[in-house]
């Protein structure tokens, strides 16, 4: 029967979660279904604003234009013809324009609203908000129909105006304005029956138009009916099934529990006070009251058989307490003799931790003078890389000295040169004097000339003499400090050697300290190779001793254990009996 409630009370579970997600569903679509509903009724506004508005505009166009033809006032044209504009998309659309509009104008107030964004055509707005062709073919017709109307309209105008028809049907004939012939024609009853005309397929237009909303609305109030009878069904379901599932639930726990509730805490009362006597009664061996009943049998048999156990740990406790005593005067004559080997192993061990401080100094030493050796060494280097780079820029030197001194004498030819030409300008100078004197009178302008070149020539010739000599000077100079570098590089090329020489020198020492380091890590190593295996033995006896001691308080805890045995003992038997088997 157990197996059958659990299984109902999956498929219940089953069809509470569809149902569920059922009411769910339903719900959103009664959303969705009463936007779709809000969304008629605005859409059946909205049609009924513009089938109204084309009504109004009809109504305003009658009205200004009767009002035209009695006062000839052209704002009323004017207006006229702004009507028509927005309705044919010509001009923006004023806001809010299904209220009253053309009445305040008319009234005096040329703007009673501002324009909208919106520039388009009555029919467009239509088109664009679902009417059907079945509602513009009516539009159509009545636009046909309204040409009569127009012509009517048209003449009253014109003769407002002071035109008149000729014989082709054009207003090309002026006179005094006749608003007498104009109110007639707007008045008469051609025009009223021209009116009707176009009014009844703009009724039966209207007729269309309210029966579609009215049947958009229809349709989507239905839908949203519906789903509100479909939500309130579901709804019933789930609540049934939810309530179904507690009724089953309620079985199910009392197969488990094998009985009442109340039943169960009784028995489970009765076996915390101690009552394991008790007859525990189910159906179930496998329910709750079943394994209780189970408990109970076996925690009787438990304290029977402690009971048993407990008489004899009584017996055992005492022979205990006896051999523990006897093994306690054996482990205190082991840990007198551990203590004595343990001094003397401390002995050696202190001897050889001293040996091995003394090696680690040691090699310490030797590696801080390898260091220093390393350090000096890397000095060395450092030092023999810059005399080399000195000795080369030496070197470098030196060469551009000769090359100052090759063109120092360079200068001294050309310097030649120039003197030559200067004798040669003298000398003409000269020549040029004696022709002059020659010539006498006529010369003695030439004569002066001649006389200024030859003081130019001796100037130039005096200088050259002093450049030479100054020159000579430096090529001396440049010549003897050449030298000097040169000599120069060549001590600081046997600077370099002798670095190099120490430097190999220091390598060699390097090498030799770091095999007495090897040597020194060897001792040490076996040093501390000695003084582990030392620590090993004393850790050993340690453990030993330290053994030899847990075992003594052991044996001390044993006895003790015993004798609190004995008591635990005396004290379980009495707490067993407690229990009535």
């Amino acid at each position: 029967m157990l197996s059958f409630y659990k299984l109902f009370q999956k498929v219940l579970i089953v069809l509470s979660i569809v149902s569920v997600l059922v009411l769910g569903y339903v719900f959103y679509s009664l959303v969705v279904a009463s936007n779709e509903l809000k969304a008629s009724g605005d859409m059946q506004l909205l049609s009924y604003k513009l089938a109204d508005e084309l009504r109004q505009s009809s109504d305003d166009l009658t009205r200004l234009v009767r009002t035209y033809a009695v006062t000839g006032d052209k704002s009323y044209k004017d207006q006229y013809f702004a009507v028509l504009d927005i309705r044919n998309g010509k001009k923006p659309r004023p806001q809010d324009y299904h209220r009253a509009y053309w009445d305040f104008v008319a009234g005096g107030n040329s703007k009673p609203r501002a324009d909208s964004d919106l520039t388009i055509s009555l029919n467009d707005l239509m088109k664009q908000n679902g009417f059907t062709p079945q509602e513009f073919e009516k539009l159509k017709q009545s636009n046909a129909k309204s040409d009569s109307l127009v012509v009517l309209e048209t003449k009253a105008m014109n003769a407002a105006e002071g035109l008149f028809e000729d014989s082709s049907g054009k207003f090309t004939i002026k006179g005094e304005p006749d608003y007498k012939l104009a109110s007639n024609l707007v008045n008469s009853k051609d025009y009223h029956n021209f009116k009707a005309e176009i009014m009844k397929p703009l009724d039966d237009f209207f007729v269309l138009m309210e029966n579609r909303t009215k049947d958009e609305v229809s349709k989507a109030n239905s839908t949203l009916k519906m789903l509100q009878a479909i939500f309130v069904i579901v709804l019933v379901i789930t609540v049934i099934c939810i309530g179904l599932l507690v009724f089953v639930g309620s079985k199910i726990t009392y197969g488990i529990l094998g009985g009442k509730p109340s039943d169960l805490e009784k028995a489970v009362s009765e076996l915390a006070n101690g009552n394991l006597a008790q007859e525990v009664k189910t159906k179930n061996p496998n329910s709750a009251m079943g394994l209780l009943k189970t408990a109970n049998e076996n925690l009787r048999k438990l304290i029977d058989d402690a009971k048993h156990l407990s008489s004899e740990n009584s017996s055992i406790s005492e022979e205990l307490s006896s051999t523990s005593l006897q093994a306690g005067k054996r482990i205190e004559d082991s840990a007198s003799f551990v203590s004595q080997t343990t001094q003397k192993v401390d002995n050696i061990h202190k001897t050889v931790t001293a040996g091995m401080q003394d090696a680690r100094g040691g090699k310490e030493d030797l590696t801080k003078a390898n260091e220093y050796i390393n350090e000096t060494s890397s000095s060395i280097v450092a030092l023999t890389e810059k005399i080399q780079q000195s000795a080369n820029t030496e070197t470098e030197l030196a060469q551009r000295m000769d090359q100052l001194c090759k063109d120092a004498e360079q200068v001294k030819i050309i310097l030649t040169t120039i003197n030559e030409i200067a004798d040669q300008t003298n000398l003409l100078a000269l020549n040029a004097a004696i022709e002059a004197a020659r010539a006498g009178e006529h010369g003695r302008g030439f004569a002066v000339v001649a006389d200024e070149v030859r003081k130019l020539a001796e100037k130039t010739q005096s200088s050259l003499i002093e450049i030479n000599a100054t020159i000579n000077t430096i090529v001396q100079s440049i010549t003897d400090s050449s030298e000097k570098m040169n000599d120069n590089a060549k001590s600081m090329d046997n600077l370099t050697n002798i670095a190099n020489q120490a430097r190999e020198q220091m390598v060699s020492m390097s090498e030799v300290m770091q095999k007495a380091i090897k040597v020194s890590e060897k001792t040490v190593a076996s040093y501390i190779s000695n003084g582990e295996n030392i620590e090993d033995i004393t850790k050993s006896i340690d453990n030993i001793n330290e053994i030899s001691n847990k075992n003594a308080r052991s044996i001390e805890e044993i006895a003790s254990a015993c004798e609190h045995l004995n008591k635990m003992t005396e004290t379980l038997n009495n707490k067993l009996y407690e229990f009535r088997t």
